[in-house]
């Protein structure tokens, strides 16, 4: 089908285009073909013989809707890429997308990739398939065999939380990928009187299964008996409780002065003979994974060692020891995280959003754990595979071309102005994740706005104010300096840079 496309195109991108379509394209009188309007496409599509094609395919960023263009010339004329680096992509794919005479190609081939990822992971966690562990009753997450990573998300502070903070978060780690929620309790205090309060709060609020995170014994029962479906965790020091325990329970090889062993090695012979104390038992290995420059290196090694002496038993990894202690962003840090975690074989991966750079660890170590699970499927790196975690960069370059008649245009140099204090201005900042805009009149304000597109919000703020240009080109900057903040999880100060 691919060889009887024709594609159009402009001057200036005419030798990129062919070197990615070679010989089937028509280049047009002019520089940029975005330009074209359907009356000008006509005239230069109405000179060619067409009989041989079976479908014309035009710039993405060509205006207005070529459904007339195609009954006018009695072939299917279709909007192609936005941009021509996606060429490739586009002609792979004719027949199995649907090309639109009004949308560019690009919506229709991101569904494609979407739709298809989705597919594969709603198949990865259905049941049914052979599993290492089970966890939680309803809405349970399998472990272990052919199902993903899962990700154990921890609501930090729980017992400090009132009624509706507690389901405002629990939604929030939901939303962005948690497979089981995890009540963080506070290290030298018991509050094991809330515990069945916020267990009741969380099941009417979430879905999916609860642990809790306490070494505290009275907390841990406090915890099963409100009908938690995880405990973290067990070490020497808590020990006994664990016969009393009838749900999954995470074992650290931590002893009773409260420290790890140092080696890989040690780590693993500890949990050996802790586990063997638990016979019967549905135990989860955890060496604890050590910041960097605290014994990263040992603890990897131990998982490691784990999955080779412990085939059947379900590994457990805490990435947010390490995201916390690292000034770095943790988009990639996560990444890299979950690939560890999928070749050694780990089962379960848990992270905490404490601070505000590791806002957003949730929902980055969630995809990297499905971009793991896919490449793994796939038998390949974790790339091109319809998910991915570069926010901060792109994929890849997309090809410019020069307009010619600019290499004689004079620029004028355009030096910094310092801003001025008026009367009327506009305050703009970041408050329950969406964007506020406060319009002020005489120093007052006078009118407030808010939503987390800045588009949206620009056009309704000059609808509804007489706006000055000055005015109305800082709301646009400030706006979308803003809503790049909302996304990445940035504090947004306004007049100050984001980056």
């Amino acid at each position: 089908m691919r060889d009887r496309i024709l594609l159009v195109t402009g001057r200036n991108a005419a030798p990129y285009v062919r070197k990615k379509a070679s010989g089937r394209v028509h280049v047009c009188g002019i520089d940029v073909a975005a330009l074209l309007s359907p009356e000008r496409l006509f005239e230069e599509l109405s000179k060619l013989d067409l009989s041989m094609y079976s479908m014309v395919i035009v710039p993405g960023l060509v205006s207005g809707n070529t459904l007339g263009l195609s009954k006018r010339l009695g072939i299917p004329v279709c909007k192609g890429t936005k941009h021509h680096s996606e060429i490739p992509l586009l002609l792979a794919s004719l027949g199995e997308i649907k090309l639109s005479s009004v949308l560019p190609a690009d919506f229709a081939l991101e569904r494609k990739v979407r739709e298809s990822v989705e597919r594969q992971l709603a198949d990865a966690c259905k049941p049914g398939k052979k599993f290492l562990m089970k966890i939680g009753r309803k809405n349970s997450v399998y472990l272990g065999g052919d199902y993903p990573m899962r990700v154990v998300a921890e609501i930090p502070d729980a017992p400090f939380l009132s009624k509706k903070e507690l389901q405002s978060r629990a939604k929030y780690l939901v939303k962005n990928g948690a497979d089981i929620v995890d009540i963080g309790m506070v290290s030298g205090v018991d509050n094991s009187g809330k515990i069945a309060g916020i267990v009741k709060t969380l099941r009417n609020t979430v879905g999916v299964p609860l642990s809790i995170d306490s070494m505290n014994p009275s907390e841990i029962l406090a915890g099963v008996k409100a009908g938690v479906d995880l405990v973290l965790s067990i070490g020497e020091g808590n020990m006994e409780v664990a016969a009393k325990i009838c749900v999954p329970f995470v074992v650290v090889p931590v002893g009773k002065n409260g420290r790890l062993p140092e080696k890989a090695e040690n780590q693993v012979r500890k949990l050996g003979l802790l586990a063997r104390k638990f016979k019967g038992k549905k135990v989860i290995l955890d060496p604890v994974l050590s910041p960097l420059n605290h014994g990263f290196v040992e603890s990897v090694k131990a998982l490691s060692l784990l999955r080779r002496k412990y085939p059947k038993t379900p590994l457990f990894m805490g990435a947010g020891n390490v995201t916390e202690l690292m000034d770095a962003d943790s988009v990639g840090v996560n990444a890299l995280l979950a690939g560890i975690a999928s070749e050694i074989g780990v089962e379960l991966l848990f992270t905490v959003e404490a601070s505000a750079k590791t806002r957003g660890c949730v929902r980055e170590l969630a995809t990297a754990a499905k971009m793991m699970h896919l490449a793994g499927r796939q038998a390949k790196s974790p790339k091109d595979l319809g998910l991915n975690l570069l926010w901060l960069k792109d994929k890849r370059s997309i090809e410019t071309s020069t307009d010619s008649s600019l290499s004689k245009l004079r620029f004028i140099e355009v030096a910094n102005i310092p801003s001025k204090i008026e009367q009327d201005f506009y305050r703009i900042f970041i408050k329950d994740s969406k964007i506020h805009v406060v319009e002020y009149k005489k120093g007052r304000p006078a009118r407030g706005y808010r939503g987390v597109s800045s588009e949206a919000l620009y056009k309704k703020v000059c609808s509804e104010s007489r706006i000055s240009s000055e005015h109305a080109a800082y709301l646009g900057k400030e706006l979308a300096k803003a809503e790049i903040a909302l996304k990445l999880g940035k504090n947004h100060v306004q007049d100050e840079d984001l980056f």
